[in-house]
This record gives C-alpha cells, sequence and structure tokens, in this order.
C-alpha cells in the first residue's frame, strides 16, 4: 500500500508537469486498486484545467470516469452523467483526430453500453463502421482489430427492432473470423444460436 501511493504521488507531480499517456495509465491502474475510486478523476480533471489543450488528458480523463462505470454501488444516472462526460471528451479530440481507431472505437463502445431505448445504437454503428474503414488492409498481424468485428455484430444484434439483426451481426462475425480465426471472442459469438445471443449481448454490452 506504501508503494502504491508513493507511486501514485510520483506519477500525480510527473503529469502535472505535461501529459505522458503511459504515466496517465498507470496512474488510472493504480487508483483502481485504491481505496478511493474518485482520485483518479479529481487529479485528472485538475490536470486537464491546468494542460487546456491537451488531447492526451482529455482521453485520459474521459477514461478515468469510465473507470468508474461497472461500479455497482453507483445508481444508472450518476452511469449516464459520467458516460455523456467521457463522450464530450472524446469526442472533442475525434474532431481533430478523426482518424484514430482507437478513438473511434471508444466512443463506439460507450454507445454500445447505452440502454438501448436511449437511442445510441445508430452512433455506435457509425463509429465501429468507422474503425473497420480504418483498419482495412492492415489487419494482418493486428489482433486487436477483432474487436471491432465483435462490437460492431453486437451492435446490430442489441438493436432488435432492427429487420434482420441476427444475420447481419452474425455475417460481421463470420467476416471477422475468416480474418482472426484465433480470436476467442468471435468464436465464442460463433458458437450462439439465435435463442442464446439476445441475452448474450444483453450482458456483456451495458453498464455493469
Amino acid at each position: 500500500l506504501q508503494d502504491r501511493e508513493g507511486e501514485l504521488l510520483e506519477i500525480e507531480k510527473s503529469l502535472r508537469a505535461g501529459p505522458q499517456r503511459s504515466s496517465a495509465v498507470r496512474y488510472r491502474i493504480l487508483s483502481r486498486k485504491g481505496d478511493d475510486p474518485e482520485r483518479a478523476i479529481r487529479f485528472l480533471e485538475g490536470a486537464r484545467k491546468d494542460h487546456p489543450r491537451s488531447a492526451t488528458h482529455r482521453v485520459e480523463l474521459a477514461l478515468a470516469y469510465l473507470d468508474r462505470i461497472p461500479d455497482r454501488d453507483l445508481g444508472s444516472v450518476r452511469k449516464g452523467l459520467l458516460s455523456s462526460e467521457a463522450l464530450k471528451l472524446l469526442d472533442e479530440v475525434a474532431a481533430i483526430h478523426s482518424s484514430s481507431w482507437g478513438l473511434n472505437y471508444a466512443i463506439g463502445l460507450i454507445h454500445l453500453n447505452w440502454f438501448t431505448k436511449q437511442k445510441h445504437l445508430p452512433h455506435a454503428l457509425r463509429a465501429f463502421e468507422k474503425c473497420l474503414e480504418l483498419q482495412k488492409g492492415q489487419e494482418q498481424g493486428s489482433p486487436q482489430y477483432a474487436l471491432a468485428y465483435q462490437a460492431l455484430g453486437d451492435a446490430y444484434l442489441k438493436d432488435r427492432e432492427s429487420p434482420g439483426a441476427f444475420p447481419r451481426g452474425r455475417k460481421l462475425w463470420k467476416e471477422g473470423q475468416e480474418l482472426f480465426p484465433e480470436d476467442r471472442g468471435l468464436a465464442e459469438r460463433m458458437g450462439l444460436t439465435a435463442m442464446m445471443v439476445n441475452r448474450y449481448v444483453d450482458d456483456l454490452r451495458s453498464w455493469t
């Protein structure tokens, strides 16, 4: 515990001097293991004020908001506010760095995890389709790109009012599996029946 606290203080000192992505990531990881779940949010909000033009601080603050959302002690209103704040920050950065695969993927995930009735799914679909566009021709040797096929298929299936949701989602998973045959997530999805898939997506793509 003393080592963790000491490292957190050292990273805080370093981040006050300027944005450093690797240090910010380490800071969020250590903060999650501590007794103060809001520490990373408070600190990164302050760091963003000190460096208002930093894309790194915006992204890391957005991720700190997302780190809090799975907490079962938080109500849906608080989770909705955290999601909205994270989206606002990421959208600001994506407006400048529109070709960032990671930004588009993160934005898509936030929209995908919202309640269906809030009508976020069209935004999720656009973000994941952008990911597929950006990764096209570069997928060999990049297993992380399988995540976009997983998520886009999930987004189609979460929108049950859309006709043909199951075949469309399954088609995306199959296309992804052909490119990434070792990906466990896609293999797991391809083993689901139409009866199983709705529960699977609902359990996976939510604030919990």
